[in-house]
């Protein structure tokens, strides 16, 4: 089955919303008016629907003064903000180490992307493309993943580095020139890909940074492709709260629930069983882990009422809240 449904970390949005906080945007107000409000903007490890990002890009590109949203806020995207594998490969002494993360963990931060990494007579290629459909709000987002490539290059080349070549996916450079290199090279228009084409020396380039003082991250993005996996991923990043429906997913995702449930029967997955899985998962972590009473715990989960709660927590694992908590504090001091 072909990849419809992609996702973005919100580590990869936090770069943007610095950068809007700074200018005469209000973000929160922003947040509130946009499709972002339902997530839990709070964990930077949680995953959005990629159609829920350019949503919102396309929102902040309408409250902006200018309609080149990205350019202006070009030093705010590094690949050292974008959370704790971000910081982890910043911090790597070798471009072709970090080049290697981006097509080897080519989901941690999004998972639309290939990148790909090419060698010949002294010259290295490094390209990536977008494997969603093309939309205003998608190239938004590539702007945005051009960024944070370009400044990755500028680390190891330094401020006034330059490429042999960039070729662009483009008519037109307008959006993007701002944020170019300066400096004659040849630009490519109209590619089949973004690729950036440099002199091989700098693949192998030692910085001063020693690999041994590294501490590599444990969580290395969004590695299994499959559709569940993927709709795993976006429940669990929902506010607490608030119980998401199939109608949300289809509406944050854009598509039809009946899409939805094919993929998910493809995968011989049910969208109620998923929900109650990650709900039992989240109720049995609180209930192990915390003092929440049973009242605060249902609320938490995004039930009205305690009996409600109970309820479903009995038709999961055959007991009650209460006997499944006093059961773990008994094997916990054992």
């Amino acid at each position: 089955m072909k990849q419809k449904y992609f996702v973005y970390q919100l580590t990869y949005v936090n770069p943007l919303l610095k950068a809007l906080k700074n200018s005469d945007i209000s973000v929160e107000k922003l947040i509130k008016i946009s499709k972002l409000h339902h997530f839990d903007l709070s964990d930077s490890q949680k995953y959005i629907p990629s159609e829920v990002l350019y949503d919102f890009l396309l929102l902040a590109r309408s409250h902006s003064k200018t309609t080149n949203l990205i350019a202006p806020c070009y030093n705010y995207f590094k690949v050292s903000e974008l959370g704790d594998h971000g910081d982890y490969i910043s911090k790597l002494p070798i471009l072709y180490q970090v080049l290697q993360q981006f097509i080897v963990h080519k989901s941690m931060f999004q998972t639309n992307t290939q990148n790909d990494l090419r060698i010949e007579n002294g010259i290295a290629q490094f390209s990536f493309t977008f494997l969603d459909k093309y939309s205003a709000g998608r190239k938004i987002a590539e702007n945005m993943y051009l960024a944070i490539i370009l400044q990755t290059f500028q680390l190891f080349g330094g401020q006034n580095w330059i490429p042999l070549e960039l070729h662009v996916p483009y008519r037109l450079i307008s959006d993007i020139q701002p944020m170019l290199p300066k400096g004659e090279y040849i630009i490519r228009l109209n590619q089949k890909k973004f690729a950036i084409l440099f002199s091989q020396p700098l693949l192998f380039k030692n910085r001063h940074t020693t690999p041994s003082e590294l501490k590599k991250p444990s969580i290395l993005g969004h590695t299994n492709r499959s559709f569940v996996t993927t709709i795993e991923k976006v429940l669990n990043s929902y506010k607490p709260g608030y119980i998401p429906s199939l109608k949300d997913l289809s509406n944050h995702f854009n598509t039809s629930e009946s899409s939805i449930k094919r993929c998910l029967k493809s995968e011989k997955a049910k969208f109620s069983n998923i929900l109650e899985r990650i709900l039992f998962k989240k109720a049995a972590n609180l209930l192990s882990n915390s003092n929440l009473n049973i009242y605060l715990i249902g609320e938490h989960l995004g039930y009205s009422d305690s009996p409600n709660f109970i309820r479903s927590f009995k038709k999961w694992s055959g007991t009650t809240p209460g006997i499944y908590r006093n059961s773990m504090l008994k094997q916990e001091k054992r």
